[in-house]
């Protein structure tokens, strides 16, 4: 059943919706269909009825609505009422780099619900750029809601305005926006690569089309990411978690002691390496050459023997691993492999089959930025580290 409200808004009666108003009519009070009066009026354009929602806002607004054009500007972004946001913002009604109570902006909801028509208008109505920097109430710029929620199209556009913006984003090196890190400690990239880590489980549950498709997606908005500067860590985040993962001050340098990977990077390897390894180990790309495939087997099975005996675990164990390894467990190991502690002194060793691996063209370009970020570490750490 609809309200008199309803009704009016639908027929663009606006002495009788201006009465209704007068009288305290609820423009909330929804249809069978889940329509209420302010998303009809958002849906219709009818901004003659907007601004009479408007004009009685002290009316209309409740405790969970108390800045009443906010409210309006961020359900027409969620509606896609492109005219709505436009009036709003265009007659001051409230600044386009407003933010709800979990300190999103416009932007970020039109990133969230992958709206690129809702971006453009939005971006067109902030042509200084502000909404790019404000930060939730988690700390996630933008650039991080690209990467959690955005498609390569989100995050292609956002990082359009960002350079329009700041200008070259490689030149601005520690202060580029896609090297902010949010209250974890991710940066935008971080997200980019482990927001599919669903992918990884489906490759452990042989969904190989979901799997497949998951880390293309994921692969062309990192390289997107990369041909713009982003970083997968801060500045010495990697060095500090591999120095404290060490079992003592001295250990790091000593060939003999183990070290245990830090939490961030146990993550990457174990959606990259696994995802990487199960899907150039399937043989359904007609394209690939039986050699090509064969070579790359080779060294997914060779990287993975390399980890195996790598382990720094005494007993059975041990011994173990190898063989299951060998016998092609390597992908059901992969959880396992990257928690264990490692021999330092075969870390080196480790590193070449990860290179052999990351240099291929199908593996992750995250994977090689790892990679490149790792011996940098290790060269700057070890004096005894040579390939």
């Amino acid at each position: 059943m609809r309200s008199p409200l309803y009704c009016c808004v639908e027929e663009g009666g606006l002495i009788v919706a201006n009465l209704l108003l007068s009288r305290g009519a609820d423009i909330d009070l929804k249809d069978k269909d889940g329509f209420s009066p302010l998303k009809l009026v958002i849906q219709k354009s009818n901004m003659t009825i907007l601004q009479l929602f408007l004009n009685h806002h002290q009316l209309v607004s409740t405790p969970q609505r108390h800045d009443f054009s906010q409210a309006v500007l961020f359900e027409a972004v969620e509606c896609g009422g492109s005219d709505t946001v436009r009036y709003l913002v265009e007659s001051k009604y409230v600044s386009v780099a407003t933010t709800n109570v979990e300190g999103e902006t416009p932007l970020h909801l039109a990133i969230k619900l992958r709206n690129s028509s809702m971006m453009r208008l939005l971006d067109d109505l902030d042509p200084y750029g502000k909404m790019l920097i404000v930060l939730t109430r988690e700390l996630e710029t933008p650039a991080h809601y690209a990467a959690r929620y955005g498609s390569a199209q989100e995050v292609e556009l956002l990082l359009q305005y960002l350079t329009r913006t700041f200008g070259d984003l490689h030149t601005l090196e520690a202060a580029n926006p896609l090297n902010a890190v949010q209250q974890q400690g991710m940066t935008s990239l971080f997200i980019a690569g482990i927001a599919s880590d669903m992918t990884a489980r489906a490759a452990r549950n042989h969904d190989t089309e979901t799997s497949h498709a998951n880390s293309d997606a994921r692969n062309i908005e990192a390289r997107l990411l990369l041909r713009h500067g982003a970083r997968l860590f801060p500045p010495g985040f990697l060095e500090q978690k591999l120095a404290s993962a060490s079992y003592s001050a001295i250990s790091f340098l000593d060939e003999n002691s183990h070290v245990t990977l830090p939490a961030e990077l146990q993550r990457c390897l174990r959606s990259w390496i696994a995802e990487d390894g199960a899907r150039v180990d399937e043989p359904g790309d007609e394209e690939d050459t039986l050699a090509t495939r064969d070579n790359v087997v080779v060294v997914v099975s060779e990287l993975w023997m390399s980890w195996a005996v790598s382990v720094a675990h005494p007993g059975p164990l041990a011994s173990v691993l190898p063989i299951l390894v060998y016998a092609g467990y390597s992908r059901d190991l992969a959880p396992l492999l990257v928690e264990l502690p490692l021999k330092r002194k075969a870390i080196p060793a480790l590193l070449r089959q990860l290179d052999k691996f990351a240099r291929h063209e199908r593996c992750s370009p995250l994977l090689r930025q790892l990679y490149d970020k790792l011996v940098e570490v290790y060269e700057l750490r070890s004096s005894w580290f040579e390939f």
